[in-house]
């Protein structure tokens, strides 16, 4: 298949994103994926947006209560995908996020060693709010882990500048950590 027509075909299906049934859109990207070269310059694009859909669609059926581990499974196909790009495709443009919702699929399947070696791969965000929020999973992973010290630690020094947010997370951390193994 030539590389035009695959853009082409892959294009359609990104921007059909919003108007189509989700399920429908992870089927069309698979079928894209399948015909394309495991090296093709898109494939990271195609692999990194099907795993998004995957992620949202396993959200959907949490959501909707679908039962009989439906979600868990898409998770797990989604991680396959990012982790693929990851070890495929080290220069990829967009890696921080990939690094990003494969640490956040992670901390989903509570595979929480996993996790905690993944958010400490995320670099740091541009906004405070999406620092907080990778401190605090990589913080919760490290307490499901049994590293509270650590996980109080990381938040506590987190940012000298204090905000409601980092308080109220400090605060729940601390609560569970008091409630489990050190």
């Amino acid at each position: 298949m030539g590389r035009w027509l695959v853009v082409g075909v892959a294009g359609c299906w990104l921007a059909c994103a919003a108007g189509t049934d989700r399920r429908a859109q992870i089927a069309a990207g698979e079928r894209i994926i399948a015909r394309l070269a495991v090296d093709s310059e898109d494939a990271p694009e195609l692999r990194f947006q099907l795993g998004s859909l995957r992620l949202e669609e396993a959200d959907a059926l949490d959501a909707a209560d679908a039962g009989a581990g439906r979600g868990e499974r898409m998770r797990e196909q989604a991680l396959a995908e990012l982790t693929f790009v990851l070890e495929r495709f080290p220069a990829y443009a967009r890696r921080t996020e990939v690094l990003f919702w494969r640490a956040e699929a992670l901390s989903a399947l509570h595979r929480w060693a996993e996790a905690v070696v993944a958010w400490k791969e995320v670099p740091p965000q541009a906004s405070e709010n999406s620092v907080l929020y990778g401190r605090w999973r990589l913080a919760q992973a490290l307490r499901e882990t049994s590293q509270c010290e650590e996980a109080l630690t990381l938040l506590d020094g987190a940012d000298p500048r204090a905000t409601r947010e980092r308080c109220l997370c400090l605060k729940a951390l601390s609560r569970e950590c008091a409630d489990s193994p050190k």
